[in-house]
């Protein structure tokens, strides 16, 4: 097994091990963290929404801990990822990461990225941007007895219209250092990067990361 590949999908046949559902249709499920805030307050799952789930994971990379971890996982944590609350990154994340993870935890799912893949083409192209070597930080982690990290149903009866919180993604200085090493990229990246998130075409409806993550590097 290749260390240096994470691969991610979605197969779209989990289900959970109970054969009965709950009749309520306003009953969420899954993993409270990973969940578009959109879905915590009653749409449906989407493309969209797996882009928003997609984001969470990025930061869980830089700080190697899950999120919320230290919180209870109840509707208080609903209400404020509805009112914009947000993991932060950990210190040292490059800004243009920071950047790509802002735009896919965006409440609004319409400004979210239509084909994220063509964007992690710019991190794949730097080898060493993820120090897989780095000392797990993990086992420092205090989890609540609440943080519950298994897919369940939950239901919330007073949450909020998702918005955006009036502060972006700023970094968590209470965190070690990222684990992303490649700290200083170039000005000409940023721009780059920048300029064809803009130019990208919005007609782009579907990415298969599993594809992308199975192709042989040259």
């Amino acid at each position: 097994m290749d260390v240096k590949v994470t691969k991610i999908a979605d197969l779209g046949i989990a289900k959970l091990i109970q054969n009965s559902q709950p009749s309520d249709s306003s009953n969420v499920c899954g993993v409270l963290p990973y969940i578009a805030p959109e879905v915590l307050y009653g749409e449906p799952y989407t493309f969209a929404s797996d882009i928003y789930s997609f984001g969470i994971i990025m930061i869980e990379m830089t700080t190697r801990r899950p999120p919320y971890s230290n919180v209870p996982h109840d509707e208080k944590l609903a209400l404020a990822i509805c009112n914009g609350l947000r993991p932060r990154v950990a210190k040292g994340t490059p800004k243009v990461y920071i950047n790509l993870v802002n735009q896919c935890l965006d409440a609004n799912p319409e400004k979210r990225p239509k084909n994220l893949s063509y964007y992690l083409h710019y991190f794949k192209s730097y080898k060493n941007f993820i120090d897989i070597n780095s000392q797990d930080s993990t086992s420092e982690n205090k989890f609540h007895s609440e943080a519950i990290y298994i897919s369940r149903y939950m239901s919330f009866t007073n949450l909020t219209i998702p918005r955006n919180s009036t502060k972006v993604q700023i970094e968590d200085s209470k965190v070690s250092d990222s684990q992303l090493i490649d700290q200083h990229i170039s000005d000409d990246f940023q721009s780059s990067f920048d300029q064809d998130y803009i130019e990208l075409n919005e007609n782009v409806d579907k990415i298969d990361l599993i594809k992308y993550y199975t192709e042989d590097d040259e």
